[in-house]
């Protein structure tokens, strides 16, 4: 690529996991560019994530629905908008030819992304991917950059989503002293795609709830609007109460709450990535998804790996209905590894 780049395009939009694990991407083209103006195409439902981020020196946002619907007029005048801002380069970040010819269309100067199919020769350069790879260390590549060390992602509380979590803690009479244990129990939701085969089984995380409090420890569930129904399912499992905040945060307040655990329990969704962001050791459960892309680093990930899993595919899962590879992960698992880690 060249090294003349003073205003960039990065697209990057959709499930807020994948928008997180491009963090490090977006750091190590500011380290490598320290003089562009890097702008970045997000949409709505995860625009939270990348605020206040110093890597990003704009914002364009945009309605998911407008890609999600196939929108012809809204997605045309979107172009035309890009257009006129004259990128010198647009990265387009998905494995999508149709967001590949998308991207020739902005009309950078150059244009750079995944190869998919005859989407790739409209582009200036595209990346073969090694299916092996981390998430992570696919978005570096993509970039240009094979040799970063650090690879941690970022998301970046202001000091008024630090107060709402030190308020939520008091409120709750939870005292510097406290274990502390954050839940994920919902989530595996986007503009996109509808996945409750990555949640971890609601009675589990009602049993592990149960087994930590009477252990002495705290929990905490987290999650959006749509996660209430679930975490209400699990609290009627309970012999104990939680506290539980879903639908009360933005993401950025949840990571705020997320650095004051002493870990988080999820299974494969944003919140993981959050967590992950948040700095806090981490468990996770994955069955139908492969860990081996998606896993935080240094994460410890509970995976059955029975015969059919992996088995999600082009965004979609076989109709499967005993989900062996998330049931056959039992409360007790995560009870060990808490255990081992002295965590509880």
């Amino acid at each position: 690529m060249s090294e003349n780049f003073k205003k960039m395009l990065i697209i990057k939009f959709s499930a807020i996991g994948d928008v997180l694990m491009a963090t490090p991407a977006f750091r190590s083209l500011r380290i490598k560019y320290p003089k562009a103006k890097i702008y970045l195409l997000i949409g709505d439902w995860s625009k939270e994530a990348v605020i206040g981020n110093p890597n990003i020196d704009e914002l364009i946002t945009f309605d998911d629905k407008i890609f999600r619907k196939h929108k012809i007029i809204p997605t045309i005048r979107l172009i035309q908008a890009l257009r006129k801002e004259r990128f010198d380069l647009v990265i387009n970040t998905h494995r999508s030819k149709a967001l590949n010819i998308f991207a020739f269309l902005v009309g950078g100067r150059e244009s750079l992304g995944f190869s998919r199919n005859f989407g790739n020769l409209l582009l200036s350069k595209t990346i073969y991917e090694d299916k092996n790879m981390h998430e992570i260390d696919k978005y570096l590549m993509l970039v240009g950059v094979s040799d970063e060390k650090d690879k941690s992602i970022d998301i970046f509380p202001s000091q008024e989503d630090e107060r709402f979590a030190e308020k939520i803690f008091n409120d709750n009479d939870i005292s510097e002293g406290d274990i502390v244990i954050g839940m994920g129990p919902g989530g595996a939701k986007n503009p996109g795609e509808d996945m409750p085969q990555r949640r971890w089984l609601p009675e589990y995380y009602a049993e592990l709830s149960d087994i930590l409090i009477g252990k002495g420890a705290k929990v905490i569930f987290l999650g959006n609007k749509l996660d209430r129904r679930i975490t209400e399912f699990i609290k009627a499992k309970m012999k104990n109460r939680p506290v539980d905040i879903s639908g009360s945060t933005s993401l950025k307040q949840a990571a705020a709450v997320i650095k004051r655990c002493r870990a988080f329990v999820t299974h494969d969704c944003g919140l993981l990535h959050i967590a992950a962001a948040a700095k806090v050791p981490i468990v996770t459960i994955f069955g139908p998804t492969g860990p081996k892309e998606k896993v935080p680093i240094g994460a410890e990930c509970l995976y059955a790996g029975v015969d059919c899993s992996p088995c999600y595919l082009n965004g979609k899962f076989p109709d499967c209905k005993d989900l062996k590879c998330m049931s056959k992960i039992v409360p007790q698992n995560v009870i060990e590894i808490l255990e081992e880690k002295k965590i509880i």
